[in-house]
């Protein structure tokens, strides 16, 4: 059986055979993830509330933030999945970088 701990049943207009009908489906529970960064908060995220921790690293590695897991000194997550603190040594620009408003064009233009 699948796990369903993160998944919700909602009530949506669901085009069948041209025509709006009111059914049930399944959707994903997601959360707001605020994550701080040597005590200022850096972002927040859509996420589920599960391995917190590996997203964050995973998502600061990505962005370049922090070059490798060894740069992390501390991680905690709150008890409710929703907060992660990070201390660690960062590249400072990455970071501001995290700030810009990315565009689909931006990204296509560079390759």
């Amino acid at each position: 059986m699948p796990n369903t701990k993160y998944l919700k049943t909602v009530v949506i207009d669901k085009l069948i055979e041209n025509e709006a009908n009111m059914v049930e489906d399944v959707t994903i529970e997601e959360a707001r993830l605020n994550l701080y960064l040597n005590g200022e908060k850096a972002i927040s995220m859509m996420t589920i509330p599960k391995d917190q921790d590996a997203h964050a690293i995973g998502f600061l590695m990505s962005e370049n933030v922090i070059s490798s897991i060894a740069d992390i000194e501390e991680l905690t997550v709150s008890p409710d999945g929703l907060r992660v603190d990070v201390k660690a040594k960062i590249d400072e620009n990455s970071l501001q970088n995290l700030y810009k408003e990315k565009t689909f064009w931006e990204y296509f233009s560079k390759l």
